[in-house]
């Protein structure tokens, strides 16, 4: 009878045939790739990296942009700037030449026979003329005509001032006034006198051609 019939236990599959053989499954099996940059960037460790190296790098140039935009003694250029407002004209002793003749008058009053008014600022007329110590070294001031601006002639190497280039004004602006720097041969030269920095550009193209009337 069927009912008698024994029936065979059920054998377990094979693991190698559910997932075929061996060696067929792991040749089938992509092999993994190394991750691109692109994808290193993408993950939370490589976001992090990416965004380390971006705050150092902006730091550092942040920090060579301000180097170059200042140059050593640039603090008692402003401070040399600033002291002008606490003037009130009667500091200086009366001229009318021009201040390119200044420089004999330099020499035989104050003995600074190595200082010399800037070429371009030698055919402008100058009304007034001092020699001011500052820190124990002298500090000559002329006040030009047309526009009462004040030149400020000093060695460079007592207050330790060196321009970026020689040559090249360096602008500044200290409350209501605006001022120059310029080096030359050894001397520091800084022109002020109150007004915006466009009109301190346009003066010092042409000091003794075009006055800038206040």
């Amino acid at each position: 009878m069927q009912g008698d019939e024994k029936v065979a236990d059920p054998q377990p599959a094979d693991p190698a045939e559910l997932s075929g053989s061996g060696s067929d499954a792991s040749e089938k099996t992509p092999a993994s790739k190394p991750l691109t940059l692109r994808q290193h960037a993408r993950q939370p460790v490589g976001l992090i990296i990416l965004a380390v190296i971006i705050l150092v790098g902006a730091y550092f140039g942040l920090h060579a942009w301000l180097a170059a935009a200042s140059y050593p003694g640039e603090e008692t250029v402003v401070e040399l700037i600033g002291d002008l407002d606490r003037l009130n004209g009667t500091e200086f002793e009366e001229v009318k030449t021009d201040a390119g003749a200044l420089d004999d008058w330099m020499f035989l009053t104050s003995g600074l026979d190595e200082f010399k008014v800037p070429e371009s600022f030698a055919g402008v007329s100058a009304i007034g003329f001092r020699v001011r110590d500052v820190e124990g070294h002298p500090v000559v001031q002329i006040v030009l005509d047309g526009r009462g601006a004040i030149l400020q002639i000093f060695r460079s190497s007592d207050f330790q001032v060196k321009s970026r280039k020689p040559g090249e004004w360096v602008l500044h602006q200290t409350g209501d006034w605006t001022g120059a720097f310029s080096q030359s041969n050894g001397l520091g030269y800084i022109v002020a006198f109150q007004g915006s920095e466009e009109e301190m550009r346009t003066f010092l193209d042409a000091p003794a051609k075009i006055p800038i009337e206040g």
